[in-house]
C-alpha cells in the first residue's frame, strides 16, 4: 500500500526534468503563490543546489515533509539510490511504482537462505517465478543507471536477477563484489547453456572493487563474463576485475576502441600460454593500466611483456601505470611511452600489509596460494633504467622495495631522469644489515634534492626496533603512531630537500590500519631552508588525500 505522498508521485511526468512540472504547477495554480521571501521562490536550479546540500547532511527527509512542493522536488534526490533485498523482489512486496521514476542507482543485496548443502537439479532454461516481472520492472525504472551487487561473503545474485539486470537496456554501469553469481550447485535458475534473455545494454563501467576475502574463480562466473564481454567491447570504457575470471580471449580476440581504464587484480593468472601484454594490444586509447597480481610462490614473478619485444607499446596514450610483483628482467618498461604521467612499481599485496600476523592480507594470500616478492633496490634501479630519459611528463612515481647497497644510487637516478615529478612515495623495508641511522637518512634527501618540482614526499621508514621473541620471523612489535626515531629520520630526511617540498608524510600504525601521516615544513622565508617540521593534521585536505596507500 502507498503512502499518500507517494501516491501523489504517479501524477508527475516521467520526463527527465520534473523540476518544469512543478514549475507550471506554480504558474497554474493562484493558492501556490509564494512571497519573495520564501524558500521556493528561488530559481528551481538554486533549490535544487540547496536540496543536494542538504541531503548531503542526511537532513533532505525532513525538509521534504514539510510541504508538498519540495517533496516533489525533494524526490528525484531522495530516492536516486535504493537498495533492494532480493527477498522482495516478488510483485507484492516490490519497490512501490511511485518511486520507480526517480531511481537511478539499485543496489541488490542477496538476503535469501541457501542451504550449502543442498544440491539442485541443472535446468535447461533460467525461467523463474518472478524473471517476468523483475525484468518489466527494471526496464520501467527509466533513469535506472548504475547496478551494485552488494552481498556478504561470496554469495552472489541467483542468474535469473543477473538476466534481468543485463537484459535492461538504459543500464550503463555495474559493480559487483567478490561474487558475481550464486554457486552453481545453489542456483536451479542456470541453464545448461548459458545465454541471456536480451540483448546487452551498451555498459561503459564494470567494476568490481578490492575486498577483505578475494574474488570468486567459479567457472560459471567466467562464463557469464566472458559472455558478458563479447558484446560490450565497442562501448565499455572502465573495467575493475579479478584476473581469476578475466576474459582474456575476448581480450585478444575483439578491438576495444573506447576501453580508457584497465584494472586487473588478485592472482596468477589460469593460463601462462600468452604474455599479457598479447592479450591487451587491441586497446589503443587506454589510459589506465593497473596490474596487482600476485603470482604463485613456485613461480616467482611472472613477465609481463615477452622476451624480445618488438611492438612497442601497444597503449600510445597511457598515462597511469601500476606493476605488480615485477620480474626482474621486465621489458615491459624499455616500451612505456612518453604520455606516462604516474607510475607505480610495487608488491601485491603491499609489503608493510602483510608484516602482521592479524592482517586479512595474510588470510587472503593463505587461502588463494598467493606469492609476494619484494624487489631489491638495485633490481629497481634496474628496471627503472630500461625507462630511458622518455618518460618526461612523468609527475608521480610510487616504488616499494627491499633496502640494499643501490638505496642512495636509486634515489640519485630517480632526481637525474624524472625532473618533472610533484609528488614520490617510497616503500623501503630494511634487511639485515641495511642503512637507517640519521646520516643515511640525510644522504638519502641529498639525493632527492635536485627534484625542484616535487611538493608531496611519502615515506614508509619501516624502522622496526625488535621482534617479539617466540614470534614467527617477520612479524614485529606493533607500535601506533610517531616515535622520536620516525620524528629524526624525517627531519634529516627533509633538510637537504628542495624548497619546493611543502610536506613529508610517514606511514603509522593506527590500531588495526596504516595511515599517512602528513607534515608540514617550515622554511625560513628568505633562503627556503628548512627549520622544523610541524603536523599538518589540521590541514585537512592534505591529510585527507595522505590516507589512500
Amino acid at each position: 500500500m502507498l503512502s499518500d505522498e507517494e501516491s501523489s508521485l504517479t501524477e508527475l511526468s516521467s520526463s527527465e526534468d520534473e523540476f518544469e512540472v512543478v514549475a507550471k504547477t506554480e504558474r497554474e495554480s493562484p493558492t501556490t503563490a509564494l512571497t519573495s521571501k520564501s524558500l521556493l521562490s528561488l530559481n528551481l536550479d538554486i533549490l535544487h543546489i540547496i536540496l543536494q546540500l542538504v541531503h548531503t547532511d542526511r537532513n533532505l527527509g525532513l525538509l521534504s515533509s514539510t510541504c508538498r512542493l519540495v517533496r516533489q522536488l525533494s524526490m528525484p534526490i531522495l530516492f536516486a539510490r535504493v537498495l533492494l533485498l532480493l527477498s522482495v523482489t516478488n510483485p507484492q512486496r516490490f519497490i512501490p511504482k511511485g518511486l520507480w521514476p526517480h531511481i537511478r542507482t539499485l543496489t541488490f543485496f542477496n538476503n535469501v537462505d541457501v542451504n550449502p548443502d543442498k544440491i539442485v537439479p541443472r535446468r535447461a532454461s533460467h525461467k523463474h517465478p518472478h524473471h517476468k516481472f523483475f525484468l518489466d520492472a527494471l526496464g520501467k525504472m527509466k533513469r535506472l543507471r548504475n547496478i551494485v551487487g552488494d552481498n556478504i561473503g561470496r554469495m552472489g545474485l541467483p542468474f535469473w536477477a543477473l538476466d534481468a539486470v543485463f537484459s535492461t537496456p538504459q543500464i550503463s554501469s555495474v559493480q559487483f563484489g567478490p561474487s558475481i553469481c550464486l554457486l552453481a550447485e545453489l542456483d536451479p535458475s542456470i541453464p545448461k547453456h548459458l545465454r541471456l534473455t536480451g540483448p546487452v545494454p551498451s555498459l561503459t563501467s564494470f567494476r568490481r572493487p578490492p575486498n577483505d576475502i578475494g574474488y570468486s574463480k567459479e567457472p560459471e562466473e567466467a562464463k557469464l563474463i566472458l559472455c558478458l564481454f563479447k558484446q560490450i567491447h565497442r562501448t565499455i570504457e572502465v573495467v575493475e576485475m579479478s584476473i581469476e575470471t578475466a576474459p582474456f580471449g575476448a581480450f585478444r580476440r575483439r578491438d576495444w576502441p573506447c576501453l580508457r581504464e584497465l584494472v586487473l587484480r588478485g592472482g596468477p593468472r589460469r593460463s601462462l600460454r600468452a604474455y599479457l601484454l598479447e592479450n591487451l594490444t587491441r586497446m589503443p586509447n587506454l589510459r589506465v593500466l593497473k596490474l596487482e597480481v600476485a603470482h604463485s610462490p613456485g613461480s616467482g614473478p611472472q613477465r609481463i611483456c615477452p622476451p624480445g619485444w618488438t611492438g612497442g607499446c601497444p597503449w600510445p596514450k597511457l598515462e597511469v601505470l601500476t606493476v605488480s610483483n615485477p620480474h626482474p628482467d621486465e621489458e615491459l618498461f624499455a616500451h612505456l611511452p612518453s604520455s606516462l604521467q604516474e607510475l607505480t612499481i610495487r608488491c601485491f599485496p603491499r609489503r608493510y600489509a602483510v608484516a602482521y600476523s592479524w592482517a586479512k592480507e595474510i588470510k587472503i594470500m593463505h587461502e588463494y596460494g598467493w606469492g609476494l616478492t619484494l624487489p631489491t633496490s638495485h633490481e629497481l634501479l634496474w628496471l627503472l633504467r630500461r625507462c630511458g630519459t622518455s618518460l618526461v611528463r612523468l609527475r608521480h612515481l610510487d616504488i616499494e622495495f627491499a633496502a640494499c647497497s643501490e638505496d642512495i644510487g636509486l634515489m640519485r637516478h630517480i632526481a637525474a631522469v624524472f625532473p618533472t615529478l610533484a609528488f614520490l612515495q617510497i616503500f623501503r623495508y630494511c634487511t639485515d644489515g641495511s642503512e637507517q641511522d640519521m646520516a643515511f637518512w640525510a644522504a638519502l634527501g641529498k639525493a632527492l634534492a635536485p627534484l625542484t618540482t616535487l611538493r608531496l614526499l611519502r615515506v614508509h621508514f619501516d624502522l622496526r626496533p625488535t621482534e617479539h621473541a617466540g614470534d614467527t620471523p617477520g612479524f614485529y612489535e606493533e607500535i601506533e603512531g610517531t616515535t622520536p626515531q620516525h620524528e629524526q629520520a624525517m627531519n634529516a630526511l627533509s633538510h637537504p630537500l628542495s624548497p619546493t617540498v611543502q610536506f613529508v608524510c610517514v606511514m603509522v600504525l593506527c590500531g588495526s590500519s596504516f595511515q599517512w601521516m602528513p607534515y608540514r615544513i617550515v622554511r625560513d622565508p628568505a633562503s627556503g631552508e628548512a627549520l622544523r617540521l610541524e603536523s599538518a593534521v589540521p590541514y585537512s585536505r592534505v591529510a585527507h588525500a595522505s590516507q589512500h596507500v
